[in-house]
């Protein structure tokens, strides 16, 4: 029993009187718990909401891979037709225009005072990519292959990863190195030598 029921017994009030203080306890108790399942409720959902956006992204990253494969391939024939170093060049003319079109349906009309300053380092991002073509339109038509090429790539987009986030380059977070980071490398490098041994051997 309440402290407060207790008290009414106390004072000699009437029955009827303690119904309703009953009553109106119970109901307190009641919404409190509504409450509390209304806050839970709330904190579930936007939860789940996080976690479709986190799930949608890690859908996006896979896909970009998919595309990359797929980018490599195609330039990789292009390459056998024409050249390398021709071969990026039709890559990135096309990826150029591409990527206005879309810039020029998505753009925000933001005012060019309230962005940041571009650094002169970062106009120079197309060079990676144009020499990521020709080296990756070489080793796709030897005996490395397509998965080759993929997998040997991955080893060097993780170990750069690791010297940009350890030392926080390019306004990268700092991450220190761990062995925890390293052992994606060193299985991502082991299946890579089995890759590549794998299509020598047959």
């Amino acid at each position: 029993m309440s402290p407060l029921l207790q008290l009414l017994q106390i004072l000699g009030l009437r029955e009827k009187y303690l119904s309703l203080v009953i009553f109106a306890q119970l109901s307190c108790d009641n919404l409190a718990i509504m409450h509390q399942f209304v806050v839970n409720y709330n904190a579930l959902i936007r939860r789940g909401k996080f976690m479709l956006r986190q799930s949608g992204l890690v859908i996006v990253a896979i896909f970009s891979g998919l595309l990359l494969a797929l980018m490599i391939s195609v330039n990789a024939e292009l390459a056998g037709t024409t050249s390398a170093f021709q071969a990026s060049w039709i890559a990135h003319g096309v990826g150029g225009i591409t990527a206005w079109l879309f810039y020029s349906v998505f753009k925000k009309n933001h005012a060019r005072a309230n962005r940041p300053e571009i650094k002169k380092q970062y106009w120079f991002g197309g060079i990676p990519g144009a020499l990521t073509v020709v080296f990756a339109s070489m080793t796709v038509q030897s005996y490395i292959g397509l998965t080759g090429t993929l997998a040997l790539a991955l080893i060097g987009q993780f170990l750069l990863s690791l010297i940009l986030e350890h030392y926080g380059l390019l306004n990268q977070p700092k991450t220190k190195v761990t062995i925890a980071n390293l052992l994606p490398t060193l299985f991502v490098a082991i299946g890579s030598i089995l890759i590549i041994y794998g299509k020598v051997e047959m």
